[in-house]
């Protein structure tokens, strides 16, 4: 997206560049031509001017002409300059958006790595605990299993004790 942009504003600037040269092109043309077209206007006429006034007029319009295509030049240089500086910040903003988006996300990335850590251990954990159980549980078996005949024999025993005390 950044690219885009940045290449859209880029595009936008380099139209402006492109218009601004061509008009710098036309001015100074126009200064040409208005000074070639006085020099010729002194020239051709056959009227003797003093201090050649149509030549001067001629000159003094090109140098007008060439002053202000000089100012206009000057201006759209500045201003080119302030959207340059304007672009650099704009970069140098998105480059910040990037790196501090990069941080985040070798954050989460580290916390994730950490998460899945710890889901490893608890699940370890829980298979031994799971082994104890069931060995619990084999254990609580058996002694039922063994205690059953047991407690068979012992009411048996009983019950023949209490016939040996009654008979004598």
């Amino acid at each position: 997206m950044f690219l885009s942009v940045f290449l859209k504003d880029r595009s936008v600037t380099e139209r402006r560049h492109t218009r601004s040269a061509r008009c710098l092109r036309v001015l100074l043309f126009l200064g040409i031509f208005a000074f070639l077209l006085c020099a010729s206007c002194s020239a051709a006429d056959s009227t003797p001017r003093p201090n050649n006034e149509g030549f001067l007029g001629g000159l003094a319009l090109g140098l007008v002409l060439a002053i202000v295509v000089v100012v206009f030049s000057r201006t759209r240089i500045k201003s080119m300059e302030r959207e340059l500086a304007r672009l650099n910040e704009l970069v140098n903003h998105r480059e910040y958006e990037r790196n501090v988006a990069q941080q985040e996300l070798v954050r989460r990335l580290e916390e994730e790595r950490e998460l899945a850590k710890e889901k490893m251990q608890f699940e370890s954990q829980l298979s031994d605990y799971e082994k104890y159980a069931s060995l619990a549980q084999l254990a609580l078996g058996a002694a039922h299993e063994i205690n059953n005949p047991l407690l068979g024999i012992l009411s048996h025993l009983e019950l023949e004790w209490r016939d040996a005390r009654r008979a004598p």
